[in-house]
C-alpha cells in the first residue's frame, strides 16, 4: 500500500518534470546556438536527480526534444509538434532552437543520472560535438522550485 501511494505520487510530478525539462533544454538550446552555431553536430544530454521510473524516460524524452527545437510552454500547433517528431524519427535529429540541424535521439543520447530520492530532475547537461567527434563544450541548467511547498512553479535560471 505504501509503495503504492509512492507511485502515484511520483506519477503525479510527470508533467512538472515534463515542463521543467522542456524550460531548461529550450535555454540550452538557445545558448548553444549562439555559442556554437556553425560547430554543434551532434548533442547528448544528461538528466541529474531522482528520475529512476522508466515511464518517466519516455516523458522527458519528448519535453527534451521539443525544448531542443524551440518550444517551451508546449502549446505550440499540433502540426508543429508532430513535424519535430517525424522529423527525429526519421533522422534521429532536432532543428536546434528552430534553426540548425542537429543529431540527437533520447534513446541513443538521453542519459539519467540518479543523484538522489525523489520524484523530479536537479539538473541537466548537455554535451556538443563536432563532425569530427570532438568534444566542443558543455552548457548546464539547474532546477528551482519557486518554493518547497509548490512543486508546479518549476523555473530554469541561466
Amino acid at each position: 500500500m505504501k509503495s503504492e501511494s509512492k507511485f502515484r505520487d511520483i506519477r503525479s510530478n510527470g508533467p512538472i518534470l515534463s515542463a521543467g525539462i522542456m524550460a531548461m533544454a529550450a535555454s540550452l538550446a538557445d545558448e548553444i546556438a549562439e555559442k556554437w552555431p556553425f560547430m554543434a553536430a551532434h548533442l547528448r544530454l544528461d538528466v541529474f536527480g531522482a528520475v529512476g521510473h522508466s515511464y518517466l524516460h519516455e516523458a522527458i524524452g519528448k519535453a527534451a526534444t521539443l525544448g531542443l527545437s524551440g518550444i517551451v510552454d508546449g502549446a505550440a500547433d499540433a502540426r508543429k509538434i508532430a513535424g519535430i517528431f517525424a522529423l527525429q524519427h526519421r533522422m534521429m535529429a532536432v532543428r536546434l532552437a528552430g534553426r540548425k540541424l542537429v543529431a540527437f535521439h533520447p534513446d541513443r543520447d538521453l542519459k539519467f543520472i540518479l543523484t538522489r530520492r525523489g520524484g523530479l530532475a536537479d539538473r541537466v547537461r548537455v554535451s556538443v560535438w563536432s563532425t569530427e567527434g570532438a568534444l566542443v563544450g558543455q552548457a548546464e541548467r539547474q532546477a528551482r522550485y519557486a518554493s518547497p511547498s509548490d512543486r508546479i512553479q518549476r523555473t530554469a535560471c541561466a
